[in-house]
C-alpha cells in the first residue's frame, strides 16, 4: 500500500519577473510495516509510529506574463 497527498498552490508573485519557487515543510507519521517486528509478550505485533519531517522546495518555472 502507498499513501498519496495532493494540494493546490496559489502563488502571489513578489517580483515582476523571474522563476517561481515555493518551499514548505511536510510532517507525517510513519510506521514501518515491512520490517520484521518482534511480538510483544501478549503475542501481538506492534509498530511504533515515528514522525518524519521533509523540507520540500519546488521550482515551478518562470513567472507567467
Amino acid at each position: 500500500k502507498s499513501n498519496k497527498i495532493g494540494f493546490f498552490i496559489k502563488v502571489i508573485p513578489q517580483r515582476e519577473e523571474g522563476d517561481v519557487t515555493v518551499a514548505f515543510k511536510l510532517r507525517h507519521d510513519f510506521r514501518n510495516l515491512a520490517a520484521p517486528i518482534r511480538p510483544t509478550e501478549e503475542g501481538e505485533a506492534t509498530s511504533e509510529a515515528i514522525w518524519l519531517t521533509h523540507h520540500v522546495e519546488l521550482s515551478l518555472g518562470p513567472l507567467a506574463t
